[in-house]
């Protein structure tokens, strides 16, 4: 090369020969590599150089330099990007794989330990502020009917029981293990036998999903749900201890409330009622909980107004 800008290629014999001009050539400046290769003209073909700043300087008019930077990212964006996706790794680990984890550990709880959570969790609600009923026996008996008429159409793998107490405030609650209760409070709040039909075949919908367990499960550290997933049950009493609260407060996620609510839907059409029913009664409770200043009932549930819409279209 020249100071007029000839290129010259050296041959075998020692002798040179002028090839062309910077712009009757073109050249390219390899991304990841430390080299820079020049498209001759005919019947040269292409030379490969390793002095990538000499390539650069004689086709300066290429801007070859300032193409490789403008394609290379910087440093810190390469830093981010990998910060990124770390973080997006952990959430979804989070989001799918826990939740994923949880539902299948959850179907090998063994039965006794439903039972027993069933039992320890009654007796934990006492502490809470739950107390006797004040429902008459005939009353119970009569609801307790109804009630048998929607449960045996569960598959849910224990028998499921009724259980009255009474509390400040109106809720419904179903304890893995077989057992949902209802207080006196919620059964001041229902007009029909129907809506009172509507809120049990919803809570069967949180057994038949298991929906508490898996709830107990999620709230727990990835590492006890793989020591539980190979069969190592020694950590189901440090959870059971966690679901009075979770159950009371009714810190089921938006998702598992929306399908114990389709699972009611679905339960009522068999029965040939109507899941109108299920929209009257949560009108109903959001009045009572707005009147109270909010309930626990709602701490996590979808907006009333989209289950109202979704009993309505069921009943379609």
């Amino acid at each position: 090369m020249n100071a007029v800008g000839e290129l010259f290629i050296s041959q075998a014999d020692g002798q040179t020969q002028a090839v062309g001009t910077n712009y009757q050539c073109n050249a390219r400046i390899e991304r990841k590599t430390r080299r820079a290769f020049v498209n001759l003209p005919e019947p040269w073909g292409e030379v490969a150089c390793e002095d990538v700043d000499v390539i650069d300087a004689w086709f300066a008019h290429l801007d070859l330099r300032g193409e490789r930077t403008r394609r290379r990212a910087p440093a810190w964006v390469w830093a981010w990007g990998i910060l990124g996706s770390i973080v997006a790794a952990i959430v979804l680990t989070l989001w799918l794989g826990i939740p994923w984890l949880a539902g299948t550990v959850a179907k090998q709880v063994p039965l006794e330990w439903e039972t027993e959570l069933a039992s320890g969790t009654l007796s934990e609600l006492a502490s809470m502020g739950f107390t006797d009923t004040q429902v008459s026996a005939t009353e119970q008996a009569r609801l307790r009917t109804l009630f048998a008429d929607v449960a045996k159409r569960s598959s849910y793998r224990l028998p499921i029981r009724l259980e009255f107490r009474r509390w400040d405030q109106p809720n419904a609650l179903a304890i893995p293990g077989g057992v949902v209760v209802i207080t006196d409070q919620m059964l001041d709040l229902m007009q029909s036998d129907d809506e009172f039909t509507a809120v049990m075949a919803h809570e069967i919908g949180h057994l038949e999903h298991r929906h508490g367990v898996r709830t107990v499960l999620q709230n727990s550290s990835s590492m006890l749900l793989v020591s539980l997933l190979v069969g190592d049950l020694s950590g189901l009493g440090v959870l059971a201890a966690a679901l009075p609260s979770l159950l009371v407060n009714s810190a089921y996620s938006r998702d598992f409330e929306r399908e114990a609510d389709q699972y009611a839907f679905t339960t009522l059409r068999a029965m040939g009622k109507s899941p109108r029913a299920f929209a009257d009664v949560m009108g109903r409770l959001e009045a009572a909980s707005d009147a109270a200043g909010g309930m626990p009932y709602f701490a996590s549930h979808p907006p009333t107004s989209e289950r109202i819409e979704a009993a309505e279209r069921a009943t379609r």
